[in-house]
């Protein structure tokens, strides 16, 4: 899911890039991924020598982007009120859903 990109203007590092879209509302991504890292100089022996090859633990989490639009419960509403209900009556009360993060 991950690589790791050598730097186009040449200098040392690396980016780290996504290679398939992430997505919060997908169960195993809500999880988070950790995967390990490595470096070498690139020495006599190369990735065999320990003395001249690194490496981190990153710890990726995603954060819920606002990116669903909320959904009514009911997609109708039919309402039949006398011509004189009080103004501020309460006339009805809607619910609607909102799959990132189950917002209300």
């Amino acid at each position: 899911m991950f690589r790791v990109e050598g730097r186009q203007s040449g200098s040392p590092g690396g980016d780290l890039r996504a290679m398939s879209p992430l997505d919060y509302e997908n169960p195993e991504h809500r999880k988070g991924f950790r995967f390990r890292v490595q470096v070498t100089d690139m020495g006599e022996a190369g990735w065999l020598d320990k003395y001249h090859v690194d490496g981190a633990w990153v710890n990726l989490s995603l954060v819920d982007d606002n990116d669903n639009s909320p959904v009514f419960t009911h997609d109708y509403a039919h309402f039949t009120l006398p011509e004189d209900t009080p103004t501020g009556t309460l006339l009805a009360t809607f619910t609607a859903h909102d799959i990132d993060g189950n917002r209300e």
